[in-house]
């Protein structure tokens, strides 16, 4: 309820040998070490600069009661979707809590706020329509807020309801995971219509049954869905090779509580399972949904591009001695033409490395021959200059056929030549890959002791990505001091995506916040991730590259776009929902309050 991901995976700390070790609950994630993992915990404690006690965690608590539905709404529910109407508790939170840190924490320490009346799990088309209806017509037409919500791994508290005092009706959470079918698949002209409800590795499950694939592969792709992806206006870790989402969509139906709004550029009766990829005729309908985060309507389906299974897939790691050398390779590789670049190309930083060498503490194989290759290899960097204490890695993945493949690897071996790049294996390359996935779950378990953090994430132009991490470290270190917080802050920087014009700086920041109240605990992080947040743009980044705005990041939003089209977007919602029964306000909506609104029409009737 309370953790990233699967049940039966998180980590726990105890005393093996009368030391304490992390280890992970699971084996879900190979390339994580089976063995406790004694560096981990000595890792976190260095970092923070604060002694850890393995015993002095935060406590279990029981899943809280939630003030029963409002009157009648039952009824009219399971009037709308029989039989998949959730009124308990801990439906009502999980659906109400995204995974942001002010989310998690909040929902673990228990300072509860407000949360849905009902989750509802339609199946179909017609039942979101039936539902939208019902939300107009109930109590009199006062209606009920409707929040759709997918895989619950947004950031950014998107799925948050407002509170009594902006918005007293009772709320509702849309559950999208009940329309989850692809439903079907044209490999011809690499074209298929998948429901948004449907996780990224169930649908990359489905379409490898059809000899194709997406290939949109975020770091969230076990939980998040393709409509999520689409209200965020998501990217994923084969951008380079397939494209950011904006990329892969052809066509979208949204369900609004005007009926349903959809754009054909073929013709709409001949109902062909197939798409235009491109017609020069109006506005084109996605590119209005791309980063609506809920407001304008549900995503039921949509049509993506797909493209056949690659017939080689092949990882590789590379190591500089240092950030700046590893990212002025980055920048020469962002300089080859695209299909030149290999699928997924990732930077990490020194503190990065040391955190991925510390998972996989264990998953080698023991014994004297193994002992003596790595002390090999140890040696071996430190005649070439490099510290492991300094180096950065990147990890790298290359797909497509094999006269492709072997094309890529020939151009991108010539640059790691000239940039002094020490080839690190193919092991490595698989295993950062696979990590990926596995180290959400370390933020929960820093939790477990009060050590809060989060991730931001931005894209930058390249005449001025230099400055900008450099200016988080200081804006946070600044604060850190400033606000007298235990230890010091754990920072660490990748960088993930590269584009002709900039790349993508993905940042971790973590704090110690022992001996705080949660409240004061959870205030601190958030004076500091403000901090970083304005030293990002400051410094010539945007807000968000790929997580999007939801509520979290809406207060600075209005720095980066005119008046006049805020005004246009909030009168583009009004069209399609009057009432505002798409509740969510995010991003450019979050200050749509009704109360506002209402305040401005009661001066229009009463002028001075």
């Amino acid at each position: 309820l309370d953790r990233w991901g699967f049940k039966d995976t998180k980590f726990i700390a105890q005393y093996v040998d009368g030391r304490p070790a992390a280890q992970i609950t699971s084996q879900r994630y190979k390339a994580l070490g089976r063995q406790p993992l004694f560096r981990l915990w000595e890792l976190f404690q260095r970092q923070l600069s604060v002694p850890l006690n393995v015993r002095d965690m935060l406590p279990e608590r029981a899943i809280p009661d939630l003030p029963a539905p409002a009157h009648g709404l039952e009824e009219v529910l399971s009037a709308a979707v029989p039989g998949r109407v959730l009124l308990d508790s801990e439906s009502r939170l999980r659906a109400g809590t995204g995974h942001g840190l002010a989310d998690i924490w909040r929902l673990r320490t228990r300072q509860l706020e407000r949360f849905p009346d009902a989750v509802v799990r339609p199946e179909t088309e017609e039942e979101v329509q039936a539902l939208l209806n019902a939300a107009m017509s109930y109590n009199h037409g006062l209606g009920f807020g409707i929040i759709p919500v997918g895989g619950r791994t947004n950031v950014t508290s998107a799925t948050k309801c407002p509170s009594q005092e902006v918005d007293s009706r009772p709320m509702v959470s849309l559950d999208m995971r009940g329309l989850s079918k692809v439903l079907w698949v044209n490999a011809e002209d690499g074209v298929a219509m998948i429901e948004a409800g449907i996780t990224g590795m169930d649908l990359k499950r489905s379409l490898k049954q059809h000899g194709v694939t997406m290939g949109m592969e975020p770091d969230s792709m076990e939980l998040s869905t393709l409509g999520g992806w689409i209200a965020t206006r998501a990217s994923g870790m084969k951008r380079a090779r397939y494209g950011n989402i904006e990329d892969m969509v052809l066509e979208v139906r949204l369900i609004t509580p005007g009926g349903a709004v959809w754009q054909r550029h073929g013709d709409p009766k001949a109902q062909a399972e197939t798409a235009i990829g491109r017609a020069s005729t109006n506005i084109g309908l996605p590119a209005m949904v791309l980063g609506s985060e809920g407001c304008l309507g549900i995503i039921t389906s949509a049509i993506v591009r797909v493209r056949p299974l690659p017939q080689v897939v092949e990882y590789q790691s590379v190591i500089f001695p240092d950030w700046d050398r590893g990212a002025s390779w980055m920048r020469e590789v962002a300089r080859m033409p695209a299909g030149l670049r290999p699928a997924s190309c990732r930077l990490m930083d020194q503190n990065q490395l040391q955190l991925a060498q510390a998972l996989k503490e264990g998953s080698e194989q023991s014994g004297t021959w193994h002992s003596l290759r790595a002390s090999l290899r140890d040696a071996f960097l430190a005649c070439k200059g490099v510290s492991l204490q300094e180096a950065a890695a990147v990890t790298l993945v290359f797909e497509g056929n094999r006269a492709e493949v072997n094309l890529q690897k020939k151009e991108i071996s010539k640059l790691v030549a000239i940039a002094g790049g020490i080839w690190g294996g193919a092991a490595g390359g698989s295993a950062g890959y696979t990590l990926t996935f596995a180290i959400a779950y370390l933020r929960d378990f820093g939790l477990d002791y009060r050590i809060l953090s989060e991730s931001l994430e931005t894209m930058v132009p390249w005449s001025t990505i230099r400055e900008v991490w450099p200016a988080v470290k200081l804006a946070v270190q600044s604060k850190h001091r400033q606000l007298r917080l235990p230890g010091k802050p754990f920072m660490s920087c990748r960088m993930t995506q590269l584009y002709d014009e900039g790349g993508v700086l993905y940042m971790y920041i973590a704090i110690c916040t022992t001996g705080l109240e949660p409240k004061t605990a959870l205030k601190a992080f958030e004076n500091l991730e403000h901090a970083a947040r304005c030293a990002i743009l400051n410094a010539g980044g945007c807000l968000s590259h790929h997580h999007g705005v939801g509520k979290l990041r809406a207060s600075l939003l209005p720095e980066t776009q005119s008046p006049v089209l805020t005004q246009a977007l909030k009168n583009f919602k009004t069209a399609l929902d009057p009432s505002n029964i798409l509740a969510a306000r995010n991003g450019t909506w979050s200050t749509s309050a009704l109360a506002e609104d209402s305040e401005d029409a009661e001066a229009e009737e009463n002028p001075p």
